[in-house]
């Protein structure tokens, strides 16, 4: 289907002269907003000058460029497209730019010096801030090449210069470690980050990493590392303008003072990236680095009308700041006035039908197509009808699974159509063409008799989880434990641990961590015994009281701990039990409609989806009633997963429940479900509170005759009056929100059908293990990139900076949560916001409001009757709402971690970018107390250990929903490790495996120890130490080693005496010796008289090692190595000898 036909019009042939020539001003009309990309992509095909888009502050670019991205791909496939957004909405707000912004201008920056792209979207915000000159530009990215010279100190420092933060661990972009030769980077323009191996003066290698193992994946021969600031942060260039700065800021002493002591420190804050314009002659317009660029500008009457406000109350707030004795520059510093004369004089204008008319209007006569949304007979009436008429039609679906079905459909309904990947092949018969492409929105040119038509037009509303790209974040316990964390000792208590300690012993150095225990106690447990001390995590705010060493009071804690978790235990195994001896309904296997379904999803599915999708099927064709939990965050994923065991229970003649906790949400589900059954023999209906009476009726009517596939409801699906003809799966969203008696009636119904529970409060991978075959769970881990996206920004309160954060999003077309937790002045905010923002439609909800009144008014801001959702922390578990990318948290400082990890999880569901802004007092102003609540908020704004710490809180509520609450006692007594790992042992030994308690003493006098200059960060060295002392094989140690050498460089002598250490202790254990000795070059194993060994071998071994062996189990041996490598070799020898 010719998309190229605008090219061969009289109208865009006029247009291509002019704008070509130097008549200004232009005017186009008849754009419509879908076909503004294409007539861009149409003129820089054909200007050979690069097309400068300008759009209103308030329009979105990334769309618009994403879009341009698709029509230059097909008109003129070597033309890229790029962003340039403001790097600030306002230059004099304290508030950091957005990572992905950043990354972005840096991305279009760095082409800019290599190929301009042939579009550049963007508002004039981006436009008119001037960049670094080229010399300053191209010292902003830094190029590594394998074997390559390349100074490791150099590097570092670069990175430091460049505005990447220092961390002992990566976790999120824009962070740096290092480790001896060895650099870890994450560039954000990167989807993993890379490691790079010094050897002297060259990289010996550079390799891509994973972030959730800490492994290498593949090698890399080059990479380009960007800046993540415009301007040179060195020395020369700060002294330029600290000199600049003093003499022009006389009056702003002690603001300018403090300013340059902080970039002297290397702390320079969000507003230095405008300040640094005081040295003008460092910068240019962004255009210089364009050829003769044609500018564009869309809709503008409002372009001028917002820059011309926005300008205003900048030059309004720069006075503000100036008048209070503030060091800044005036507006027209930051953005320079006489590229925005040249704009406003050289533009092409596309006008919308109200702008004032001119003589020479260039006229486009686009016209929009109609959305059909589902209405299937109305498009195929709709289609027929054009074809009718031979005009030409283009139908562009989202994945070739989607186009096969339509086809299917349009043939059945004798609808002529061709299935072909050329966009530019004309159809012999008139028939509708179908393509696979991310249409951006259909058009049609009535005079060319030309239809193009996107999915979202014929089907409803377009899903909005963007990316599927799999990350979890590295975790283990002891990352994050710091001197004064709270700790478990399996045989001393709970306790204070102090830090690393290394102590001579016997002539070795040894390391051990120090506990502090109750009146001054003090413990120093050897590093290769940390798999008896665990990190304490508390269910509660208040601190756990402190054992003492030398009395009984931990062994009755702990005593009490294993009776009630034996019990917990042998509860799972009976209702094991029980479930499987009822029979169920065994569905059959998956069907050609099944697989259709499954390739109609918009989105590759993640790891972990897939997996999921696989067990429940598995489940559901076994004879046995199926009891799956499923877990994962809103947006992971969930849904699809029961949409695919719905629509697997309906093609198999079974009817479906879908039970929600709320309206809101059971209305949000019969949505969804119905967009993806659209194109199948498959009726979603509804039952809530919204019906009338007389709808219920009919619903239930229908549905005990079995025309009803899938009834998606709140509890009222448990009133007795609902019947189903053939009931087969139940769908339960967060059963843990319903009462007790409704839990009641869902126990009946998982005796006889199949139970699919989702859940968004994370489950313990550690219990998840433990309770492997006993409750089935399904882990959703893998977010969508995006996800993780969300700008949080921490910062005082301040009405100009709400103000244009809630016009930001309006601006955009998004919803506002505000966040406020007192009832009591609850309605004075939300008359606050509107007296802040008086065309934001707002409204308040709280918890006290009866249900009624808080369902209408969530779902009429659901429906987008309201722009600004003012509340109490009611909307934590709330709902999924895909235009809300602006958080608002007053008095951020009050509330914990995981409460804020989960109220900034209620955005960021889409393409957008997300920001969440957490008000707090002024520095100042604060506790000491409030202050550290800061510093972890701080923390949190990334995907660093606040994160960490807020999924640990998730899990222990996780666990408490599963486990019962009645466990909750027992699990703040012990604390949640300590309560999981007794709880694993508990199973184990009802399930008959084995469970080994007891310890052996081993001291072989070697050095055995991770050196300080090998890995200096003592929580890496605390977290190698547990991992290897929690080994349970010997290919364990082998993953270990391979893992020190790519993290960490070469393996040194003592770290490998660690690792050998490490299987001798596992062997030890597995052979349940008391102690392993060594007294010169003989080593004396005790064995217990319960120890699995065969005798037979002892005997070959007292030969060759000219040993002994007494009848209390003592065995001596005189080994011959003379290097304490070889004397562990030969000791691991023989215990792997004996354990065979």
């Amino acid at each position: 289907m010719s998309l190229d036909f605008l090219l061969r019009t009289d109208e865009f042939a006029a247009l291509a002269r002019a704008a070509a020539s130097p008549e200004r001003p232009l005017s186009v009309r008849g754009v419509i907003e879908p076909a503004k990309p294409y007539l861009l992509a149409c003129l820089a095909k054909t200007a050979g000058r690069p097309i400068v888009l300008v759009r209103p502050e308030s329009a979105p670019l990334a769309p618009f460029e994403r879009d341009c991205r698709f029509f230059l791909s097909r008109l003129a496939p070597g033309a890229a497209a790029a962003t340039l957004a403001p790097l600030a909405d306002n230059p004099y707000f304290e508030v950091a730019p957005a990572l992905d912004v950043v990354s972005s201008r840096m991305r279009l920056f760095h082409r800019l010096l290599t190929a301009p792209p042939a579009v550049v979207v963007t508002s004039l915000g981006g436009l008119l801030k001037p960049v670094p000159r080229p010399d300053d530009l191209a010292a902003l990215f830094l190029s590594l090449e394998t074997g390559a010279e390349a100074d490791r100190d150099a590097f570092l420092a670069a990175l430091d210069r460049f505005g990447y933060t220092r961390e002992d661990l990566i976790a999120s972009p824009g962070e740096f470690a290092a480790r001896g030769g060895i650099v870890d980077v994450f560039s954000p323009w990167e989807a993993n980050p890379f490691r790079v191996e010094f050897d002297g003066p060259r990289v010996a290698s550079l390799r891509e990493f994973d972030i959730s193992s800490q492994r290498s994946l593949k090698r890399l021969e080059r990479l380009t590392v960007p800046g993540l600031r415009e301007f040179p942060a060195g020395p020369e260039f700060l002294g330029a303008w600290t000199a600049a700065a003093r003499r022009l800021g006389r009056g702003a002493g002690r603001d300018l003072d403090a300013k340059i002591a902080a970039f002297e420190r290397g702390d320079f804050g969000p507003d230095f990236s405008a300040l640094a314009l005081l040295l003008a002659g460092r910068f240019v317009p962004v255009i210089d680095y364009l050829r003769d660029p044609v500018f564009v500008v869309d809709d503008p009457e409002a372009v001028d009308a917002e820059w011309d406000g926005h300008a205003k109350e900048l030059a309004d707030q720069c006075a503000e700041l100036l008048a209070g004795g503030a060091f800044a520059l005036e507006p027209d510093a930051v953005f320079p006035p006489a590229l925005l004369r040249r704009v406003r004089r050289e533009a092409v204008r596309l006008e919308g039908l109200g702008a004032p008319s001119r003589r020479r209007a260039h006229v486009f006569g686009f016209q929009p197509v109609p959305r059909f949304e589902n209405r299937i007979p109305f498009f195929l009436q709709y289609l027929r009808k054009l074809q009718d008429e031979s005009d030409l039609c283009s139908l562009y679906l989202l994945n070739a699974g989607t186009r096969q079905r339509l086809a299917t459909l349009l043939r059945e309904n004798d609808v002529p159509v061709v299935e072909t990947d050329d966009p530019f092949a004309v159809p012999p018969r008139n028939e509708a063409a179908l393509l696979v492409g991310a249409l951006p929105g259909g058009f049609s040119y009535p005079k060319e008799k030309r239809h193009f038509f996107s999915e979202k037009d014929i089907f409803t509303e377009e899903k909005v989880i963007v990316s599927r790209a799999s990350r979890r974040p590295f975790f283990s316990q002891f990352q994050d434990l710091r001197a004064g964390d709270y700790v478990v000792h399996g045989d001393y208590g709970i306790g204070v641990f102090r830090g690393l300690r290394r102590v001579e012993v016997e002539g070795q150095g040894r390391e051990f961590i120090e506990l502090h225990y109750r009146d001054g106690d003090r413990l120093l447990v050897p590093v290769e015994s940390l798999d008896l001390v665990q990190k304490f995590s508390k269910g509660g705010p208040e601190p756990p009281p402190l054992d003492k060493l030398g009395t009984n009071t931990w062994e009755k804690t702990r005593t009490r701990a294993k009776k009630a978790v034996e019990a917990v235990a042998k509860e799972l195994v009976d209702l094991y039990a029980r479930r499987k001896a009822v029979k169920g309904h065994a569905f059959s296997s998956g069907g050609p409609w099944d697989e259709e379904f499954g390739k109609t999803f918009e989105y590759d599915e993640t790891e972990d989806q897939l997996r999921s999708i696989r067990e429940v099927r598995r489940d559901m064709e076994a004879e046995t009633s199926m009891d799956r939990l499923l877990c994962g965050d809103v947006g992971y994923g969930k849904t699809e997963v029961a949409m695919r065991a719905a629509f697997k229970a309906v093609m198999d003649g079974k009817q479906v429940a879908v039970l929600c906790p709320t309206t809101v949400l059971a209305s949000q589900h019969l949505k969804t479900f119905r967009a993806r059954t659209a194109l199948f023999p498959v009726r979603v209906e509804a039952l809530t509170r919204l019906q009338s009476p007389r709808e219920q009726k009919a619903v239930l009517e229908e549905c005990r005759k079995g025309f009803v596939d899938i009834l998606v409801g709140t509890h009222r699906l448990l009133s007795k009056d609902v019947g189903f003809k053939d009931l087969g799966l139940l769908v339960v969203d967060e059963e843990q929100r319903f009462g007790v008696g409704h839990k009641e009636r869902i126990k009946q119904l998982k005796a006889t059908i199949d139970v699919l529970t989702l859940t968004a409060t994370p489950i313990p991978r550690t219990l998840n293990l433990s309770l492997s075959g006993l409750r089935d769970i399904s882990l959703i881990e893998t977010p969508p990139r995006d996800r993780l996206a969300v700008h949080t920004v921490v910062t005082p309160f301040n009405a100009k900076l709400v103000a244009a954060a809630v016009r930001q999003e309006l601006g955009r077309g998004g919803q506002v949560y505000y966040i406020h937790n007192r009832i009591e002045d609850i309605d004075k905010v939300a008359e606050l916001v509107v007296k802040l923002v008086p065309q934001a439609r707002v409204v308040a909800v709280h918890g006290r409001m009866t249900g009624p009144q808080l369902e209408k008014r969530m779902l009429d801001f659901v429906d987008r009757k309201y722009d600004v959702l003012v509340s109490t922390t009611i909307v934590e578990n709330g709902i999924d709402i895909p235009l809300v990318n602006t958080l608002i948290v007053d008095r951020a400082d009050l509330y914990g971690l995981a409460q804020l990890y989960q109220l900034r999880g209620r955005v960021g569901r889409s393409a957008r970018q997300a920001y969440a802004y957490f008000l707090v007092p002024p520095y100042l102003e604060l506790t000491p107390l409030a202050r550290e609540r800061l510093k972890a908020l701080k923390e949190f704004s990334e995907l660093g250990s606040g994160f960490r710490l807020a999924a640990r809180d998730l899990e222990i509520r996780g666990a408490g929903n599963l486990l019962g609450h009645r466990q909750h006692g027992t699990m703040e007594s012990v604390g949640f490790e300590y309560y999981m790992q007794l709880l694993d042992q508990a199973i184990r030994g009802l399930k008959g495996e084995p469970v080994a308690e007891d310890n052996p003493e081993i001291n072989l006098k070697v050095d055995i120890r991770v050196p300080e200059d090998y890995l200096p960060q003592v929580n890496l060295r605390l977290n190698f130490y547990k991992r290897l002392a929690s080994v349970e094989d010997l290919a364990e140690i082998d993953r270990l080693r391979d893992e020190a050498r790519d993290r960490f460089g070469p393996v040194p002598e003592p770290v490998e005496n660690l690792l050998r250490y490490g299987a001798l202790k596992h062997l030890a254990k597995k052979l349940r010796l008391r102690s392993v000795d060594r007294t010169e070059h003989r080593v004396v194993f005790k064995f217990r008289p319960e120890t699995p060994v065969d005798w037979s071998r002892v005997t070959p071994l007292l030969k060759r090692y000219s040993g002994s062996l007494t009848p209390e189990g003592v065995l001596s041996l005189a080994f011959r190595g003379t290097t304490e490598r070889a004397l562990l070799d030969e000791t691991v020898g023989v215990l792997m000898e004996l354990s065979k």
